[in-house]
């Protein structure tokens, strides 16, 4: 596989949602939000799941146009409200990651290729 086939592979990617007949932009998370999403869902190390969770949605969650959908008390309200929309928003920020049966790809070799639209 050549290089620019990686780096193809590593665009950011987003797609289509829409909630409560609300039209949203999902953006995959990056790997430096991931780690950041963790540290703050880290409860032993003082974070919480409702944080973690209010940061994606902050950060990956946008209107169709692009521009932010959620400050982040608004993501934090979302985070700790109802699982009606906090699940279809965690569903779709995590359509990207892998399955723990594509994360344990042999030593050495990339996951498989997925095929989400950009």
């Amino acid at each position: 596989m050549s290089k620019t086939k990686i780096l193809e592979l590593a665009q950011i990617q987003t797609a289509d949602l829409k909630i409560a007949e609300m039209d949203f932009k999902v953006r995959e998370p990056s790997t430096l939000e991931m780690i950041t999403f963790r540290e703050k869902s880290d409860t032993k190390e003082g974070g919480s799941k409702a944080e973690g969770f209010a940061y994606l949605f902050e950060t990956c969650i946008f209107n169709p146009d692009m521009t932010k959908a959620f400050e982040h008390d608004e993501a934090l309200a979302i985070a700790v409200g109802s699982s009606r929309v906090a699940a279809p928003l965690i569903q779709a920020i995590m359509q990207w990651m892998p399955s723990d049966e594509e994360s344990k790809s042999p030593k050495g070799e990339a996951p498989v290729e997925s095929s989400h639209s950009s």
